[in-house]
């Protein structure tokens, strides 16, 4: 086994040899175009990188929802993990902001202990503090709320107002004049017990909103850290919280732009390779006459390609960190990905065409079994 392993390579060696020696045209011509190729990459991919930089430096936002038991389970856990680990999710220059909402529909709450009849409310948990609520307030856990102006400009409600919701007895310690929601808003403490609910029922607003079959606790979090995103994220779905999917349209550039670059990659491949293996046709015929099956001279011919392009994109990587350090580009830090989106775009490029390529040429070459021991 270990004899026939040596002659084999020693036979792929060989033929590496005659294609450099009796072709030095095309040899150079091969490793001109595959190092073009991966310098054409450069700039595009410092453009994407640095992109890509900008926007996961970026904060980010991130949506979820639950069932209103698991919020009435696991909202406390979830306000208490945020506040505990808010310098680890803040993005850097940003505030943390999250909270999570429920409507209710033809509920009765009562205001300074007088009931009152609403047809429907918007209440949100808040997590983390804002201008209308601040975050000690939240931690302390005191009995307060801030309303939706509207709201209070109906009811007659001041601050210093009571209004008692889920059995609580909460004082109304802000008036929200920001607010973008027409209907009644009560903004509350996440940790605020929950003795009671009010109606479920689903039902919708709008006419353009479908009715919900179920209704859910919507949340949203704001200025998160995106290094944390995988973990905060973990750890919503141990909460039996359901994360909404979103894809930025900040990325579809660099997407599409890695795309073209890899498409024109495929093309000057398809282009040199059939040039090339034009050139050896001869060689590699004599091969399959002598008895070269198709799968031995595809692994030759696909080891030839190999060894020459790994050759061309290693000189076009030196080319391209070169022509980095004279650039105006900010990938501090994402040098990595730079040279990897580099590399991938040509050698993935370059490997799907040689498969094609070679073993279409392979199986087109008669053959016997003479030299395949």
């Amino acid at each position: 086994l270990g004899m026939i392993m040596k002659n084999k390579m020693l036979f792929i060696l060989n033929s590496i040899k005659q294609s450099v020696i009796n072709k030095p045209f095309a040899f150079v011509l091969l490793i001109f175009i595959f190092f073009a190729m991966t310098a054409s990459c450069c700039i595009p991919s410092l453009t994407a990188v640095e992109k890509a930089k900008k926007n996961y430096q970026t904060p980010m936002n991130l949506n979820f929802n639950m069932s209103v038991e698991n919020f009435k389970q696991n909202h406390t856990e979830i306000g208490d993990y945020i506040q505990q680990n808010k310098d680890i999710l803040t993005a850097q220059n940003s505030n943390l902001y999250c909270n999570m909402n429920i409507r209710h529909f033809d509920c009765e709450i009562k205001i300074n202990n007088n009931s009152q009849k609403i047809k429907e409310i918007h209440v949100a948990f808040i997590l983390t503090g804002n201008k209308y609520m601040s975050n000690q307030s939240i931690v302390d856990k005191e009995k307060i709320a801030v309303v939706n102006f509207r709201f209070a400009q109906k009811f007659g409600i001041v601050e210093g107002d009571t209004i008692n919701i889920y059995g609580n007895q909460l004082v109304v310690k802000n008036i929200c004049t920001e607010s973008s929601h027409d209907m009644t808003e009560i903004n509350v403490p996440y940790s605020l017990p929950i003795n009671e609910w009010y109606s479920c029922t689903p039902q919708t607003t709008y006419e353009f909103e479908k009715p919900q079959k179920e209704l859910t606790f919507s949340g949203r979090i704001t200025g998160l850290n995106r290094s944390s995103e995988s973990k905060f994220k973990s750890f919503l779905k141990k909460q039996k919280c359901k994360i909404e999917f979103y894809f930025s349209d900040n990325y579809l550039m660099e997407f599409m732009l890695i795309f073209f670059v890899m498409l024109i990659c495929m093309l000057s491949s398809l282009s040199i390779l059939g040039y090339w293996l034009k050139c050896n046709n001869k060689k590699y015929s004599t091969y399959k006459t002598l008895g070269c099956t198709p799968k031995m001279l595809a692994l030759t011919m696909f080891i030839e390609i190999f060894v020459f392009a790994t050759i061309a994109i290693c000189f076009g990587l030196i080319f391209c960190y070169i022509l980095t350090i004279n650039l105006e580009f900010d990938i501090i830090g994402f040098e990595w990905l730079h040279y990897l989106l580099i590399f991938a775009s040509t050698f993935v490029s370059i490997l799907l065409v040689t498969f094609y390529a070679i073993i279409k040429q392979a199986k087109a070459m008669p053959a016997n079994s003479k030299y395949n021991q």
